[in-house]
Order: structure tokens, then sequence, then C-alpha cells
């Protein structure tokens, strides 16, 4: 039996513009120290504009495992909807967003041959996010319905106003706490309160350090302390660590080929993990073998240069894991 998944973050559409040489080699030195920071650069192919936001990023693996058993709940402007809105509907995510007469957000990256980025983010409709409720365009029922709820970076203000909005109406789904990049714009209390809706909390290696030196918490004392059971460290090619009171689970990160054998674009890896996670819980999977999907997922999502491009199907992913675990 297959349940239902909450999945609210951003939406964005990634504007890509590649150039050469290096960044670094553009930074004017005098001393080996920058003087005067004046830079211009010449992009060397056609901008790139890709499907991206953590939110939509995760509900696209997810849906891409688990069709018809998830919500997407964001906000977005006007252009969402005939493009990649379209896509994740058709694909069979339920489109539970909130439409402002603006652009949805955008993620303008400058990138290089060694893939070192500099990235201006333009939130857009995407500031509305703390103005908005769950209860704006979800049911009650919808909210009840499910058994895991995931909150990926939006403000500190929205994610706790959300996990609040999901927590009064449901109170027995496993949610999962997904600060990102925005773990430094917490303070201390407001972070607290996040665990405390929490079972998991999930974050990257280098997260994890920051949570440490903005708040003096390491795994150990979130767990003892908070309402957290699990936390979960993605690691790159270091694969991922599943650590509870009782144990730290080591899952290996899975190297796989793709057309062209080599690693393409690594932004959205961690989106695709999570939705490959999401996606085996919500097919009933424990927690461990659901990281190992989510693991897989991750190393296809890089073989491409975006994390909505991939087409593995949850067979496929089975048929994988139980290959190469």
């Amino acid at each position: 039996m297959s349940h239902n998944c909450l999945i609210v973050g951003s939406v964005a559409f990634d504007h890509v513009f590649i150039v050469q040489p290096t960044i670094r080699e553009e930074i004017p030195l005098e001393g080996g120290k920058i003087k005067n920071l004046n830079m211009t650069f010449v992009v060397s192919s056609d901008t790139q504009i890709i499907y991206g936001g953590t939110g939509s990023n995760i509900a696209y693996s997810y849906t891409l495992l688990n069709p018809n058993k998830g919500f997407l709940f964001s906000a977005v402007g006007n252009d969402f909807i005939d493009s990649m809105g379209k896509q994740l509907i058709s694909m069979g995510m339920t489109d539970k967003t909130v439409i402002f007469n603006m652009d949805t957000a955008r993620s303008l990256q400058i990138s290089d041959d060694i893939k070192e980025q500099i990235i201006i983010w333009q939130p857009n409709a995407f500031k509305h996010m703390g103005d908005i409720e769950l209860q704006d365009t979800l049911s009650d029922a919808e909210i009840q319905s499910c058994d895991f709820a995931i909150f990926s970076p939006g403000t500190p203000k929205s994610t706790l106003r959300h996990m609040q909005n999901f927590t009064g109406v449901n109170n027995n789904a496993m949610i999962f706490f997904d600060p990102g990049q925005m773990v430094n714009h917490y303070d201390l209390a407001t972070f607290e309160k996040c665990l405390n809706y929490s079972n998991v909390l999930i974050l990257n290696n280098v997260e994890l350090l920051k949570v440490k030196s903005a708040f003096g918490l390491v795994p150990s004392t979130i767990i003892e302390k908070y309402n957290v059971e699990y936390i979960i460290v993605t690691k790159g090619v270091d694969g991922s660590s599943i650590i509870s009171k009782a144990e730290i689970k080591e899952i290996r990160a899975f190297g796989v080929k793709g057309d062209l054998n080599v690693t393409i674009e690594t932004t959205g890896a961690g989106d695709s993990y999570r939705g490959g996670m999401l996606a085996a819980l919500s097919k009933g999977h424990d927690l461990e073998y659901a990281c190992k999907i989510g693991s897989l997922i991750a190393a296809h999502s890089v073989l491409y240069n975006g994390a909505q491009l991939h087409k593995l199907t949850w067979d496929e992913a089975k048929e994988q894991v139980q290959m190469l675990d």
C-alpha cells in the first residue's frame, strides 16, 4: 500500500550562464589580494533555463517513483503552471501551489568548466512563502491523508508556520525538517521549535557543521534534547549516514553510468536523494532501504544538467539497488 506525502519548498527556474575560462582566473589580484573587483564575463554558450527549486526537485523524483501520492505546496508565479507545473502534474503530482501575479523565483547562476559558481537568488513569488498557510490550498482531509511530510528550505518564519499548520491537523505523520542553506538564517529559538515538530532532521555534512557552529548542537544532543528520532546526513560521494540514539548506519554512494559516463551537474542531487527516499518510505519500506533508494536516485540525477531530467522508474530503482548493494 502506498501512502501520501506533502512536499513543502521552493520552486524556481535556474538560469545558468556558462563562462570561460574559470571564474577564479577572472578575479583581479594585486599582491595576492583583491583590490578593486570589477569583472565582466562572456557567456560561452546559450543561456540554459533549467527547472529547479528544492521543493519541485524533490517532487519530481518522488512523483517519478510514486505517482499520484504527493502534494507540492509552494508560492509560485503565473509562469509556473504552463511549464514546470504542467510537467509535474502530468507525472502525477497534485499541485497545491499558491499562484501570485508575478514571476516564479529565479536562480541566476554563473558557472564555469570546473563547476564553480556565483549564484544570485531572486525570490519573486517565493518571497510570499511566509504569508500563506497550508490551508490556503490543502483541505484538512488532504493534510490528514499524509503519512509523510518534508519541510525543505523556506524562510525560518515560513517553515515554522507551515509545520504548525500541518501538526495542527495531523499529529501522526513522519515529519522531515530540511533547513538546507537557510541554516544560517535561523535563530536558536526558531530552530529548536522546528526540531520539536520533527521526527527526522535531514541535511548535508556542511550544513551539520553550520548547526554546530551556530547553535552548539551535535547529533547526540539533538536526538537527546528534542523530538528528533533520526538525523540523516548526506555526504556526496561519501554516501550518507542515518544517526539514531541506538546506532549510526552508513549508506554508501552508488556509482552508476550514463551515456557520457561522467558527472554533469551535482546541484540538486540532495533533492533527488530526498525524493527517492520519501517515495520508498511512502511505498512502505524502512528508512535504511529508503536511503539506499535516495542514494541511487541522486547518483542518476548528477548525470544530467538538472535534477528534473532523469527517468528512473520504481522497478528499475529496486533492481539496481539489489544489484549494486
